[in-house]
C-alpha cells in the first residue's frame, strides 16, 4: 500500500482529472479519504498545496488542503522558530508571499476555525490555539496559554483583527 503522504498527490490528481473531464457523481468518499490523509505533522507539503491551487477555489479537495494549512499557519504566527517541525516548514512564508490567493484562503480558513472555536466554546478564546497545536504531535509541548506573541501577528484582515481584539479583551 502507498504511504499516506504519497496518496495525497494521487487523490489530488484524481480530483484534477475529475474536474477537467467534468465527472459527476458522489465523490464524498474520495474527499473524506483525502481529508483523513491530510492529518498529521508531515502534511500538507508545498507540493500538495501547489496541486490543490490548480483546482477551482470552491473545490472540496482544495478546501481540505487549505484547512490542513491552518495549524501550520497558527504555528507560524505564534512560534515561527518551530515551523520547521511541520511539513510546510520554511515553505509556508514563501507560499503566503507568492500567492495572494493562497494567503487569502488560509487567512479565511484560519479565521473561520478561530471564530467557530470561540463561538462553540465556553472556555476562553485563546484556548483555541492550544486546541490547534494539540492536533499536531510535534507541537504538543507548545504552551501558548496566555501567550501574546501569537496575538500580535500582523494580519491584514479586518475580521481577523476583530477576533484578535476579542482575544486580547479576554486575556
Amino acid at each position: 500500500m502507498t504511504p499516506r503522504t504519497q496518496q495525497i498527490p494521487i487523490l489530488l490528481g484524481f480530483f484534477k482529472a475529475a474536474d477537467q473531464f467534468a465527472l459527476t457523481g458522489d465523490l464524498s468518499a474520495v474527499a473524506a479519504t483525502l481529508e483523513s490523509r491530510l492529518r498529521g505533522s508531515d502534511v500538507p507539503t508545498r507540493a500538495h498545496v501547489e496541486m490543490a491551487l490548480e483546482l477551482p477555489s470552491s473545490h472540496v479537495a482544495r478546501k481540505h488542503v487549505i484547512s490542513a494549512c491552518v495549524l501550520p499557519y497558527a504555528i507560524y504566527l505564534g512560534r515561527p522558530s518551530q515551523v520547521d517541525d511541520i511539513a510546510l516548514g520554511k515553505d509556508l512564508p514563501a507560499l503566503l508571499e507568492s500567492s495572494d490567493e493562497f494567503a487569502a484562503e488560509v487567512l479565511r480558513a484560519f479565521n473561520k476555525e478561530a471564530q467557530g472555536k470561540i463561538n462553540a466554546s465556553k472556555r476562553k478564546p485563546h484556548e483555541f490555539f492550544n486546541h490547534l497545536l494539540a492536533m499536531s504531535p510535534t507541537s504538543r509541548n507548545l504552551n501558548l496559554l496566555g501567550s501574546h506573541r501569537l496575538l500580535k501577528a500582523k494580519i491584514f484582515s479586518h475580521q481577523v483583527l476583530h477576533n484578535l481584539d476579542s482575544f486580547y479583551s479576554i486575556l
